[in-house]
């Protein structure tokens, strides 16, 4: 009777054992895994916008952490931090660069939103910044005639104008000279804007501003792949030594498709989205960098100063970058 007892123990004591392990290998080896794989997918288009939100599984390991230590299990707790803080840190860095710049110039990128209620903020908070460039995305008609307060300040414009429009929802408002403006559009109807910008006197430098559409289905995804792709071969094909390309990417800077694109720029990227959820107006805190700046690395001595996401400006469900560059 005794042995009947001591196997049945036995064999309970292996099940809940076998249990645990299970229960511990769905709750950290399963999500690290998807971790790994969101660093390195390139496709398919869904698993590309999944690792757009990396950062969703730091915070799940966090919250494992909790669990195990009110378990008193230290081991699991500090193998689910470690992993947390892996990802955080050292797969994903959070880049924000912040130099001395003696001669710097002033660039402020905005997708404006086209439900945007609130752009009369936005125009306040421009006119006090005083930015040199101003790279909206966005724009409608509405948002045009309320830009056209900035004027004075802006005495340079691309989009708005009978004959143009706003391109793919685009304007450029400068403080400086603006020449050479022209749009490519893509097979599919995209539209790229191609400009000189000349940023001080003898300091010219090619923009491409584009924004491409954001990748909800595959065939979206084939197409925003397709605009950026276009966007470099511009920029490969700059007739100045300095380029910048600027806009809302739909491409997170956490994917291994930005970071192979950003290894031949320079660039900082800044979490900008999402402010708030469409559907449901929820406020969030903004956890993917989509509004993406790169400078051309031809001359040494342009480099990116700071950028920075301005949160006291609401309306968008993206926060404004202002970015600060020298350029020489």
């Amino acid at each position: 009777m005794s042995s009947s007892l001591s196997m049945l123990y036995t064999y309970d004591y292996v099940l809940a054992m076998r249990s645990q392990t299970i229960f511990r290998l769905l709750l950290i080896v399963l999500p690290a895994f998807f971790l790994g794989l969101f660093y390195w997918a390139t496709s398919p288009w869904w698993l590309e916008n999944l690792s757009s939100f990396y950062r969703y599984l730091g915070l799940y390991f966090f919250a494992i952490a909790g669990l195990f230590f009110v378990r008193a299990d230290y081991r699991h707790t500090t193998l689910c931090l470690l992993i947390a803080g892996f990802g955080y840190f050292f797969i994903f860095p959070e880049e924000r660069k912040k130099k001395d710049c003696a001669r710097a110039n002033t660039l402020l990128q905005y997708n404006l939103f086209y439900d945007n209620k609130r752009l009369d903020l936005f125009v306040s908070r421009v006119e006090e910044i005083q930015s040199d460039l101003l790279v909206l995305q966005e724009v409608s008609p509405q948002h045009g005639h309320q830009l056209a307060a900035l004027k004075q300040t802006y005495p340079f414009t691309f989009g708005g104008q009978p004959a143009v429009g706003y391109p793919s929802g685009q304007m450029l408002l400068s403080r400086k000279p603006l020449y050479g403006t022209n749009v490519l559009t893509t097979p599919n109807g995209h539209k790229i804007i191609q400009t000189v910008w000349r940023a001080e006197e003898g300091v010219e430098v090619f923009v491409v501003a584009f924004h491409p559409p954001s990748p909800r289905n595959e065939e979206l995804w084939h197409q925003r792949n397709a605009v950026i792709n276009t966007a470099l071969k511009l920029a490969e094909r700059s007739p100045l030594e300095t380029t910048l390309l600027v806009g809302d990417f739909n491409l997170a800077s956490s994917t291994r498709r930005y970071r192979d694109i950003a290894r031949n720029f320079q660039s900082a990227p800044v979490n900008t989205w999402p402010v708030f959820l469409k559907n449901w107006d929820i406020p969030v805190w903004p956890i993917v960098a989509l509004d993406h700046l790169l400078l051309s690395v031809n001359n040494k001595n342009n480099r990116i100063c700071s950028r920075e996401a301005l949160t006291g400006i609401k309306g968008s469900d993206h926060y404004p970058v202002l970015t600060t560059i020298s350029l020489e």
